[in-house]
């Protein structure tokens, strides 16, 4: 099927909506608390033993906080957004792992639903509404 210049404009304003909407979830829901206590860094870090990598988890923890804010606030703007996305995505399967050990009601349902997000963006990039666009013109 060939979409017409309407329906690409409206896919467009979708991936717009879809990026917005996630990110602004991501970082209030995820990133904020994180990024902003240190504290936490190392037993989020930790998580990551569940790949065997059992060095340094208080710069993982940093790493998980950073990408769930900042890389977060790059595919609100479309910027970089596939590499963002996949360091995103790469932290929420980690994240899985521990929720599917650990379950806590709905958490890792809901970090399942945000690593197909991300692995969409990856796929799909930033869509005509965005800064990765008009870095391409």
């Amino acid at each position: 099927m060939i979409l017409t210049d309407a329906s690409n404009r409206w896919n467009n304003t979708a991936l717009l909506m879809l990026r917005l909407g996630f990110a602004f979830a991501m970082i209030y829901y995820h990133g904020w608390m994180k990024i902003t206590h240190p504290e936490w860094w190392e037993g989020i870090g930790g998580a990551i033993g569940n790949l065997g990598i059992t060095f340094a988890p208080k710069f993982w923890g940093f790493m998980q906080a950073f990408a769930e804010t900042g890389c977060s606030a790059l595919i609100a703007i479309g910027l970089f957004t596939r590499p963002a996305a996949l360091i995103l995505a790469f932290g929420l399967f980690v994240g899985t792992l521990v929720h599917l050990k650990t379950p806590e009601p709905n958490d890792e349902a809901n970090i399942l639903k945000a690593l197909i997000v991300a692995i969409f963006f990856v796929i799909a990039g930033a869509g005509r509404y965005s800064v990765d666009a008009r870095l391409r013109k």
